[in-house]
Formats: structure tokens, C-alpha cells, sequence
């Protein structure tokens, strides 16, 4: 099994292969040949010093190396002097090809060995390679539990196995091989032999505690068998993860795809697969959430596409167009980007293999210094642009090999159903955490949060210059606002002021327009208001989530008049009241007295009013419940209340 890895120009990928003396390399070709032209001559006292078979990561091909040391000399009748000769040879066997193909290949390659070795040694060498072959499709299936040749690896400590592997013929004939040669040369040997013994006993462990379980769920009266599945509205629980580390990419991608398969996840169940950095061993690093208490629907089914572009000088937004291409039309599961630890940067679109209709797929992205900064930033930019939370496809954080600024990027699809009034929301989580303990992270989140499925946006990682690392939870969540204790305090404080606007007096308000006269306004702000950064004025206006509702729409005009004229940045309105935001502490009062339309409005204050004195929620804390029944049931919209109560 492999010590070093080295990339072979050949097949165009990092492919683990065994260490080999230079002298040996330079060498190998010409004494092979000399073998060839005298294949009588016997080599005395032979002796393999580094020999192996390798598989590529996922069995594209198995290639062969040998490198031993011999003694050269003549047929048994000369008495020339001998001297010491490197020798080397190898064979690459196409992994695509039949089994039979397979041992004659290695046949070959044991006759072309021949002409060096013993007799004893040949046939160890032709045994063993035959048993390579007939071992090379299991081998692929098992390779994250063998010693070597695979480059991903299972972070959550896993020990489940194939259950349709039969170990004890392959371990028999591999003991048989080595015994007969006493001290075997063969590392792959060895090494294949120790990690088979390692795997049956931890079956022999597993299978141990499965029955213990068993027994243990029949006395307490519970039926043993996977967990029942969750249904799709309900909160996520037991959320799992993965991750597959490989020196380039696709090998990461694939690996990715085989632990799910491996870990038995069905369509459906895969709840997010971001690619990033693993800084500490400059490896490619995709990882996977899931859950197995999801509805599954056949198999896995996952493909994916991947674009690399290599250099400093690249742009994302290349990629991001080739992204949204191929994103159409496909059942997307993530679409994510990330530099390499080698220079460049590569964006993978993992989908489902069967088709959907997806119609244009659009991005936006934000830069910053800052994560939460730019996290804030491609939010607002979505609210800018009228995107629901399930409407966008994938949030990913990423940055540029040439610069140190955090790029994240939204895409989404206008063609799907947008979630009501939600709006997309973030946490974040970094310090001295290690990427496993990210991953945990984000997984105890998602069940914290009550996260369903639709639910989550995205789970992704970036990681700084100083390579630590950062993990970002996009999910989708109610408009923030002000909770009702400090809404009462408010108002306890200035009871008379609090009173000068009722429940009653919204209601008569809000009951002049009909439903019908309602008009969808969309009104840009460069961030999201504060309360107490604002002064009212009333308005036949309500507010739901991002959006403004007018009744009518002259009303709407007159409020974006008062901004135009007074310089004011922004206004929102709720409830029949809009709020005004107020430029360098001045009060608003004193400049909207000059508005004929709303003169009779203007209540002078020595201080910004507060949602609580607007609801007017008496000071009794019994009466809350009360008010904001009385506030809901004059709401003309439901979601007005909605977003009131909260």
C-alpha cells in the first residue's frame, strides 16, 4: 500500500504509488528489456526491497509497481563475476475491464518479473497479483477501512460495513500466498492482509452490539429496526455529517458520494454538501449534512458538475454564470464554490439525476473584510431583489486566492414558490474550532432552531489567511422584532403618551379602506429600521415582513414626498403608523409641520416614540394578551398581526 503520493502525469490525477529508489527508475525500462532478450539468465540471490499493487482512489485503475534488488549473474554452468543491479517494472491494469482481463495482465506482468526473481518468488508474485485482480471490486467498496490507497476518510467515526462482503475466502487465500514464502517481500500483501483482519473484527464487534441491542429493545418492549421516518414539516433531528478529503477535487467529490452510499442515504436525506479548505493539510475538503429520519425515495442518485479554473487572475462571477447554466432544469442540492490550496478555484452543482423544470437561476454577492458583514450584505441584497427564502437554491462563502476578502454568493430561481413573509437569516461560529467541530456545530444548530427541511438554506465554511476556519447556517426564519417585555416597560415609562393612541383608534383607522384597495409596494432601504431611530406619522399603512402595503396607494406617495423633501433616509410603517428615520438625532416633528397632509398628525416628543407607545399596550402586564387581540383583530391582514405579536 502506498507511503507518498505522486502525481502521474498519465491518467491526470494524484494517484497514491509506491516509493521507489531513483536509481531504480532511471534504470527499470532497459533491465526489463535485458530481461527480455536473455530470458534464461537467472538473477542469484534476488531479493524484492519495495513491491506493491495500488488502487486508484475509486479502482479506475490498479497499478502495479515492483522494485527490487538483485544479484546478477549467469546460467549455472558460467562462473562470471556478479554484481548488485537495481531493477524495477510495472504494469497498469484498467479497472473498467473484466476480471479475466485483469489476471492475464498480471500474468504478464509476473513473466516480465520472472526473468529477476526465483522461482519461489515468481509464483508468489503471479498468485498474488491474481488475487489482487479478483479482489479489486470489493477492494473499491471497502477502501475508507483499508491501510491505504484511499484518500477520503469518515470524520464521525463510522464503523459500518458492507453487509454482502464475504472476508474469509480472500483472507484465506492471502494468508495461504504469504505463508508459503515464510518471509514474504510483498507489502501489499502484508499490509491488505492486516487490514482484512482489522475489518472482520470490528464485523465481528458490530454485529456483537447488534445483537446486545436487539435483546435489549425486545425486553423493554420496543421494536429494533431504523428509525421511523420524520415527517417533512417537523423539526430535524439526529442530523449527521461526513466529509472526503482528497488531494484534487474530483477524487474529494467522488469519495464524498461513496460515504453516502456507504452510510446508507437515500434521495431526500442529504440536507446540505459544502466544498472547502482544509488548511492545516492543503486538501480539498467536501463535506455533507443528512439526515436518515427524512423520508428516503429510492436511491441516492446524486451527480454532480464541477468547472476549475486555474491561476490567480480568475473571476468568480465566471463561474457563477457557468454555475447558473448548468443549474437549469436540474434538482439542485448545492451549488459551491471554493479556492484550492494549490491556486485557482473550482465551484462543484451537486443535483439530483432526475430532471425538474428550473427556469433561470440568478446570483448576487456581497465582499467584505468581514463575514458578517458581507453575510448581511448578500441578505439585504436578496430582500433588495424580492427573494423568498425558498426561492434561493444556495448561499456559499468562499475567497479569492489573490485577495483576503470574503465573497458570498445567493443563488436563486424566481420560478420557484417563495415561503410568505420569512426572511433569510444567518448564524456563524469560529474561533479555535476545528472543521469536525463545525460540522458538529451546525448539525446541534439545526435541531436547536427547530430547522425543518425547507427550512435550511445552507450550511458552509471558509476559512481565513491564518486558516482558521468559519462556519456560516443560512436558514429561514420570521422578520426580527421587538420583544413584548420591553414593549411593556416602554410603555409603563410615559403611560399618557402611551394612551394617546388605542387599540380602538387603530381599528377605526384601519377599517376606512377595504381589503380590496390593497397595493404590494417595494420600498428600498439601505438597512433594516430601528424603532427608536424613527417618529410617526399616521398612515393608512400596515407593514409585512420586507414589503409595504398601502391603502391606498396616494398614501404611499405622500410618505416618500415627506422623505424626498426633509432628506430622510427611509421610512416603514405598521399598523396604520409609519415611521420616519431620523438624520443626526433631529426630530422629525419639526420638519414634517411643514407637510399640509400631515400637519393634523404630528405629535411633538422630546424623544423618538417606540413600537410599544405606537401599540399602545397598557400598563397593566394581565392586559397584554388582551391589546394584542384588540391590534389583530383590526389588523386587515392576518400577517400584520403576525408580525406584531412577534
Amino acid at each position: 500500500w502506498p507511503r507518498c503520493r505522486a502525481h502521474t502525469p498519465a491518467c491526470g490525477r494524484r494517484l497514491a504509488t509506491m516509493r521507489r529508489d531513483s536509481a531504480g527508475e532511471e534504470h527499470g525500462d532497459a533491465a526489463a528489456a535485458e530481461g527480455h532478450r536473455v530470458p534464461r539468465e537467472r538473477l542469484q540471490g534476488a531479493a524484492v526491497r519495495d513491491a506493491g499493487a495500488v488502487f486508484d482512489v475509486f479502482g479506475r485503475t490498479l497499478d502495479v509497481e515492483l522494485s527490487f534488488q538483485a544479484e546478477e549473474g549467469t546460467s549455472s554452468s558460467s562462473s562470471s563475476s556478479s554484481s548488485s543491479r537495481p531493477r524495477m517494472c510495472c504494469a497498469r491494469i484498467p479497472a473498467s475491464v473484466e476480471e479475466g482481463r485483469c489476471r492475464e495482465a498480471a500474468a504478464d506482468l509476473a513473466r516480465k518479473a520472472g526473468c529477476h526473481l526465483s522461482q519461489l518468488e515468481h509464483e508468489l508474485l503471479a498468485l498474488e497479483l491474481q488475487e489482487v485482480a479478483a479482489v479489486r471490486g470489493w477492494a473499491v467498496r471497502v477502501t475508507p477501512w483499508l491501510g491505504g490507497g484511499h484518500q477520503g476518510f469518515l470524520l464521525d467515526g463510522s464503523d459500518e460495513l458492507p453487509e454482502d462482503v464475504d472476508l474469509a475466502d480472500v483472507r484465506g487465500h492471502l494468508d495461504e500466498s504469504l505463508s508459503e514464502a515464510r518471509a514474504s517481500p510483498w507489502t501489499f500483501g502484508g499490509g491488505l492482509s492486516r487490514s482484512l483482519h482489522l475489518v472482520a473484527r470490528q464485523r465481528a464487534e458490530l454485529e456483537e452490539q447488534a445483537i446486545q441491542a436487539a435483546a435489549q429493545s425486545q425486553a423493554l418492549g420496543t421494536p429494533a429496526g431504523p428509525p421511523r421516518a420524520r415527517p417533512l414539516g417537523a423539526g430535524l433531528r439526529d442530523v449527521r455529517f461526513v466529509e472526503s478529503r482528497a488531494a484534487w477535487w474530483v477524487d474529494a467529490a467522488d469519495g464524498l458520494l461513496l460515504m453516502l452510499e456507504q452510510k446508507g442515504v437515500r434521495r431526500g436525506q442529504v440536507l446540505a454538501i459544502d466544498a472547502h479548505v482544509n488548511c492545516q493539510d492543503k486538501e480539498a475538503a467536501i463535506s455533507a449534512h443528512y439526515c436518515l429520519q427524512l423520508p428516503g425515495s429510492g436511491d441516492l442518485g446524486i451527480r454532480y458538475k464541477r468547472s476549475e479554473e486555474d491561476g490567480q487572475d480568475f473571476r468568480w462571477q465566471g463561474l457563477y454564470d457557468w454555475a447558473n447554466r448548468e443549474a437549469r432544469n436540474r434538482q439542485v442540492i448545492s451549488m459551491t464554490a471554493s479556492r484550492s490550496h494549490h491556486g485557482g478555484g473550482v465551484f462543484v452543482c451537486f443535483y439530483y439525476k432526475d430532471a425538474c423544470e428550473l427556469e433561470d437561476v440568478e446570483v448576487v454577492e456581497r465582499q467584505s473584510s468581514s463575514g458578517t458583514a458581507a453575510a448581511d450584505a448578500v441578505i439585504k441584497a436578496l430582500a433588495a431583489e424580492d427573494v423568498r427564502p425558498g426561492q434561493v437554491l444556495w448561499a456559499d462563502a468562499h475567497r479569492h486566492p489573490q485577495n483576503d476578502k470574503l465573497a458570498i454568493s445567493a443563488h436563486f430561481s424566481r420560478s420557484l414558490p417563495g415561503r410568505g413573509d420569512l426572511v433569510v437569516k444567518y448564524e456563524s461560529s469560529r474561533g479555535q474550532m476545528s472543521l469536525k467541530e463545525l460540522h458538529s456545530w451546525a448539525s446541534s444548530r439545526i435541531e436547536e432552531l427547530g430547522l425543518t427541511r425547507e427550512g435550511l438554506v445552507s450550511i458552509t465554511y471558509d476559512s481565513d489567511r491564518n486558516g482558521s476556519p468559519t462556519c456560516y447556517l443560512f436558514y429561514a426564519g420570521p422578520p426580527q422584532m421587538p420583544a413584548v417585555p420591553e414593549l411593556l416597560a416602554d410603555a409603563e415609562a410615559e403611560p399618557q403618551r402611551a394612551s394617546l393612541l388605542t387599540a380602538g383608534s387603530l381599528q377605526s383607522l384601519s377599517s376606512t379602506v377595504p381589503e380590496a384597495e390593497v397595493e404590494k409596494v417595494d420600498l428600498m432601504t439601505e438597512k433594516v429600521p430601528e424603532p427608536d431611530d424613527f417618529e410617526i406619522l399616521p398612515s393608512k399603512v400596515i407593514f409585512l415582513g420586507s414589503h409595504i402595503h398601502v391603502m391606498p396607494a396616494d398614501d404611499i406617495e405622500a410618505c416618500k414626498n415627506v422623505c424626498r423633501k426633509k432628506g430622510y433616509g427611509a421610512f416603514v410603517v405598521t399598523n396604520g403608523m409609519a415611521y420616519f428615520r431620523r438624520e443626526n438625532g433631529q426630530k422629525c416633528g419639526q420638519h414634517l409641520r411643514d407637510d399640509p397632509r400631515s400637519t393634523s398628525y404630528i405629535r411633538q416628543t422630546s424623544s423618538s416614540w417606540s413600537l410599544a407607545k405606537l401599540l399602545a399596550i397598557p400598563q397593566t402586564p394581565g392586559c397584554v394578551s388582551q391589546t394584542l387581540s384588540q391590534v389583530h383583530r383590526s389588523s386587515v391582514r392576518h400577517e400584520a398581526c403576525q408580525c406584531t405579536t412577534q
